[in-house]
């Protein structure tokens, strides 16, 4: 089989360390995998690592259409038996091109915001009708995947399948702390991942608990670096400089992981966040937004959080900063925990996509 994945950055965040590890895991069963990025940066150098072919395909927005002849030459130099892209422009396009070079297509969407007038203005009615009109060119040939069911309320018409993320153990092992104190975040440095929330709700803790830290591992990739600045700026309002370590962007994850007690990811939007599964496969407790699906249903929802109330969200710090060794074992060695990780596991998610690669060729035979 041959596959072309079609990814939305050149970066190497979530959803790109998605498309490595499926691309590395069909490589091992002899599938010729190619990748399309619009841009050079971490993602190929890991690719490059691997012997992963890739090429660039510069698909910068939805209004991007000039991209589709580069992108259509490449469909006929490659001859993929199938296109599997992954983020909102990437999944249009491939959809478009899907239509036209008859190429079975997989579109997996990891985040998805609320296309709604209110939100977005006109562009808010562009994105919500050229999605959908590349969905009904494509539909006989297209299969939608998202990677949690909190997505499906706002893109039923795409009648999507749902895929949740998996990640293999980590080679290092981490013991439980016996105590929390140090909180940390790590990804794109960006309004929807809730970290001005989260050092407000920080700086509360440290009232009563002076010495706690706080680490952020990660890098705002906007060319004015906006984000950023707008939180260095809260946190020098809120006098904790010396409180917060950024990290930049981590070549070996594991560097954050060792500094960390606690996983914070109250994001907006998010409803599967991969360093959840990173941090949980590392024996860190996660403090999280109540839309993050893997922690609800009966597993972590005691540490489930709303982003906006900032009181609940100190709290729920405080309450795990008072905890001692043996609570933190309990939560870690409980048997819901234990099946969290089963079920989230990279095998799972390796099967699911093989299965619905399988079902997909089949239906275009």
């Amino acid at each position: 089989m041959k596959i072309l994945f079609v990814s939305s950055s050149g970066n190497f965040f979530g959803g790109e360390k998605i498309i490595f590890s499926l691309a590395k895991e069909f490589k091992k069963f002899n599938y010729d995998i190619h990748v399309l990025i619009p841009f050079k940066g971490k993602f190929s150098q890991e690719l490059e690592k691997e012997n992963i072919n890739y090429e660039i395909l510069n698909i910068r927005n939805s209004f991007d259409f000039k991209c589709i002849p580069t992108f259509i030459k490449i469909i006929k130099k490659i001859k993929p038996d199938l296109i599997h892209s992954h983020g909102f422009s990437p999944n249009l396009f491939s959809r478009f091109v899907s239509f036209i070079t008859k190429v079975p297509v997989i579109c997996t969407i990891h985040v998805f915001q609320n296309h709604s007038f209110k939100n977005f203005g006109i562009k808010g009615l562009w994105y919500q009708y050229i999605e959908k009109f590349s969905y009904i060119l494509s539909k006989k040939r297209c299969i939608n995947t998202v990677v949690g069911k909190y997505l499906i309320k706002d893109i039923e018409y795409l009648n999507p399948v749902v895929i949740y993320n998996g990640l293999e153990k980590s080679d290092m092992q981490y013991l439980p702390p016996e105590k929390i104190k140090t909180f940390g975040m790590a990804g794109r440095i960006v309004w929807l991942k809730g970290l001005e929330e989260a050092v407000e709700a920080f700086s509360i803790c440290l009232i009563e608990y002076p010495n706690i830290k706080f680490v952020i591992a990660g890098e705002d990739i906007t060319p004015e670096k906006k984000w950023e600045k707008s939180l260095k700026e809260k946190i020098k309002k809120l006098g904790i400089e010396d409180k917060v370590e950024f990290m930049g962007f981590v070549d070996n994850i594991e560097d954050f992981y060792q500094k960390i007690d606690c996983l914070l990811l109250p994001s907006k939007k998010e409803p599967f966040g991969l360093v959840v599964i990173e941090a949980l496969l590392r024996n860190k407790i996660v403090v999280a937004s109540n839309t993050t699906e893997i922690l609800s249903k009966n597993y972590f929802e005691e540490f489930l959080i709303n982003s906006k109330n900032i009181l609940d969200f100190a709290d729920k710090l405080k309450k795990l900063l008072k905890i001692n060794s043996n609570e933190i074992n309990r939560i870690f060695y409980d048997i819901k925990t234990k099946k969290l990780l089963e079920n989230f596991s990279k095998e799972n998610m390796i099967n699911n996509y093989f299965l619905v690669y399988k079902n997909l060729l089949k239906k275009n035979q």
